[in-house]
């Protein structure tokens, strides 16, 4: 029977594990959306035409940026020939198929991907299937002859010979006056009486005094008297307080009314026998209460002990992505761009900050310090574009030319090249003229003008280089 039970659980099999992927876009620390991918493509990006769309203030990510293809079962993130790459463990990455727990960085953005398994539970069998296989032995059992089946209901109406067989004519004349009880062990309705008569005269010995109730004690002792054991009890039997006088309790009333009489005679010998034979055994064992008077652990309700491995077809919890711990050469970085944000050396900040960031997302407050880097440098750019327009109306168009380029305005720094190159041509001339009427004074001024003006492939700045060396020589 336990072979064929254990061949019918033998051919259940666990139905496998259901697969369920996630993938968790994050900005700034933050979940920006999470999604469960199904059986499609996602193209991830700026534009409103995209599946997944990023609302990137500073443009770190494209219009077009990446894409979620799923190949053969497996998921794959495909960068779009996007301006800023998508990066994973600090290399570039144009094609990877992910993995559980796989990160992406691209922007200001990082993608996580999560490809949790969840075993399933075998199918419970049936109770036809279980009891399909198990055959029950039909073989009658042997009664012996001197036993004799009793209904649950009729135990109490049975009679002595039922239960069990007659003892030998020599044991029921050694225990003639004791006949045997009927369907309750004898042994433990005499403890029980025993007890319960204990636990009445300590209650009568509280409330009426010693002298009135250790009478009254011996003369409730009297009842369970005729009623027999098989065997002995293991307390101290009744039988010889049962002879105790009398007189004393003649009458009902005689308890009550002893305390206003003298305390007779005969009471102090039926006290101190009755004292230590009756109140005193069984007090301990049914009065007083278990020590401690606390239930075991074992028996606390409700609630699973700790410890307890979770069932199979429980769904795991999702855990929450824990911050990494600092690299080393990431808080090195970190430190140069406060020092470089505290010099105002603003762009050289912003670089550090953005290392930093592109190393360990989130790290620390590098958020914080790169816009506070980003703002300061568009603060110092204004400032010097400010220099620059004011050095480019006073002329000096090689100042105002460099201040445009530090500023990185490079059409700004185009138009004044274009107009410093027009003064050059028109300080060439001047100075020509001067040169013409024999005036050296106006003539050098002009040619120094045109030589710092007109450009290194122009041959009309070296034609001034040799006319004023010419007339400094002459003069000199």
């Amino acid at each position: 029977m336990r072979a064929a039970h254990a061949g019918a659980l033998r051919g259940l099999r666990p139905a496998g594990a259901i697969r369920m992927p996630k993938v968790i876009i994050w900005r700034d620390g933050a979940i920006e959306t999470e999604f469960d991918p199904g059986h499609r493509d996602w193209r991830i990006g700026r534009s409103e035409t995209n599946d997944i769309t990023l609302l990137d203030p500073r443009k770190s990510v494209s219009r077009f940026h990446a894409e979620l293809r799923e190949e053969n079962g497996r998921w794959v993130f495909i960068d779009l020939n996007s301006q800023n790459g998508s990066w994973k463990d600090g290399q570039r990455v144009n094609r990877l198929p992910l993995e559980h727990g796989h990160e992406v960085l691209f922007g200001d953005y990082k993608l996580a991907f999560e490809d949790v398994r969840i075993p399933v539970p075998p199918p419970v069998p049936t109770a036809a299937e279980v009891t399909a296989d198990v055959q029950v032995p039909t073989a009658d059992v042997p009664i012996p002859p001197d036993q004799t089946l009793m209904m649950p209901g009729k135990a109490a109406a049975s009679s002595p010979a039922v239960v069990a067989a007659p003892p030998p004519p020599v044991v029921r004349q050694a225990t003639k006056a004791k006949p045997p009880r009927k369907g309750v062990n004898p042994v433990i309705l005499v403890l029980f009486l025993v007890s319960m008569l204990g636990a009445a005269g300590a209650v009568a010995w509280k409330l009426f005094g010693t002298r009135t109730v250790e009478p009254t004690i011996v003369q409730q002792e009297e009842p369970p008297a005729p009623e027999p054991a098989p065997e002995p009890a293991p307390a101290p039997a009744p039988a010889p307080v049962a002879p105790a006088p009398a007189e004393p309790v003649a009458t009902p009333g005689a308890p009550v009314a002893t305390p206003a009489s003298p305390a007779p005679t005969p009471a102090a010998p039926v006290t101190t026998p009755a004292s230590p034979a009756v109140v005193a055994p069984p007090a301990p064992a049914v009065v007083a209460p278990p020590p401690g008077g606390t239930t075991p652990a074992t028996t606390r309700p409700g609630g699973t002990p700790p410890g307890t491995p979770a069932p199979p077809g429980a769904r795991p919890r999702r855990q929450t992505p824990t911050t990494p711990k600092d690299n080393p050469a990431v808080v090195n970085r970190y430190e140069e761009g406060r020092r470089a944000l505290g010099a105002g050396r603003f762009a050289e900040a912003e670089r550090a900050f953005e290392s930093v960031l592109a190393q360990q997302p989130g790290f620390r407050d590098t958020a914080t310090l790169l816009e506070q880097a980003r703002q300061g440098q568009a603060a110092a750019r204004e400032k010097v574009l400010a220099e620059a327009q004011a050095a480019e109306q006073g002329g000096d168009w090689s100042r105002a030319i460099s201040l445009y380029e530090r500023a990185g305005a490079a059409d700004q720094a185009a138009a004044a090249r274009t107009k410093m190159t027009a003064a050059g041509d028109d300080a060439y001339r001047k100075a020509r003229q001067f040169d013409a009427r024999n005036r050296p004074t106006e003539a050098m001024t002009w040619y120094q003008r045109a030589i710092e003006w007109l450009p290194d492939s122009d041959p009309r700045k070296a034609t001034a280089q040799e006319r004023l060396a010419a007339i400094k020589g002459g003069g000199e």
